[in-house]
Parts: structure tokens; C-alpha cells; sequence
């Protein structure tokens, strides 16, 4: 997730600001790069990236200040049917691990349904021996 402060950039003298003018002067991203160095401001391709693109699609930084990007649409794997099993074998009695719930989807997948679908509170299972009963006896 991308944070935006807004004294972040204001920190070592360059404000977002004059990255934008750069961007917008028809620099590359290396060049704002190099010239932020310049001006002793380390900053990564990315985050200039980032920073010009809030900026043309009309969310300036000083008004994402603090605000955190979040998806604009659900996912494909969170929509009803697999939310619906994922809830049937988390609210058992005895409910079985992720990694076993996540049959076609993936862990982080089971994850983010029960976190922020659901609202349900993560606890750890121990994990124990499957022992059988002729295990038992021939010990």
C-alpha cells in the first residue's frame, strides 16, 4: 500500500510539487531521479512514478495525505460463492486451517475473505499427530 505524507517529501527541501513540474517539463523518470540526487532527495523511479500519476488522474498528494489506496473493485476469487464457503468452514465448532480451506484459491485469498469480508478473528490451531486406533494398540 502507498502512504503519502504530507511533509514527507517536504523533509530534505524538495517538495511533491517540483517533482510534478519535472514530470510535467517532459523529463524521464531518471532524470527527476537524478535531479532530486541533486538536490539531496533519495528517491526511487516508483515512487516519481506514483507521485505523477496520483497527480494526472486528479488526486493531488496534499489531498491524499494520510489516506490509505485500497482496491477499487472486489477480486474475482471474493465474490459470493466462495465467500459463502469460506464462511461455512471458518464458523464451524472445530474449523479446519486455511491451507485446507484454500482447496482452488490461495491462502492469502482465504485471508483477505475472512479478515476483511467477514470480520472474523484469526486464533491459532496447534497442529497434533493423526494417530489411529492400530497405532495406539501397537505401541
Amino acid at each position: 500500500m502507498l502512504y503519502l505524507v504530507s511533509n514527507g517529501f517536504n523533509k530534505c527541501g524538495l517538495a511533491a510539487g517540483d517533482i510534478i513540474g519535472l514530470s510535467g517539463a517532459s523529463y524521464s523518470l531518471s532524470v527527476v531521479v537524478k535531479r532530486c540526487k541533486v538536490k539531496g532527495l533519495t528517491i526511487s523511479k516508483s515512487c516519481v512514478n506514483s507521485i505523477t500519476l496520483l497527480h494526472k488522474n486528479g488526486f493531488p498528494p496534499q489531498v491524499q495525505c494520510g489516506k490509505k489506496l485500497t482496491r477499487q473493485r472486489t477480486q474475482l476469487t471474493q465474490r459470493t460463492a466462495v465467500v459463502a464457503k469460506v464462511r461455512a468452514a471458518a464458523t464451524q465448532e472445530n474449523p479446519p486451517t486455511q491451507g485446507s480451506i484454500a482447496n482452488r484459491t490461495s491462502k492469502v485469498t482465504v485471508y483477505r475473505i475472512i479478515h476483511e469480508n467477514l470480520g472474523l478473528e484469526q486464533w491459532h490451531k496447534a497442529s497434533r499427530h493423526l494417530l489411529k486406533e492400530q497405532h495406539l494398540r501397537e505401541r
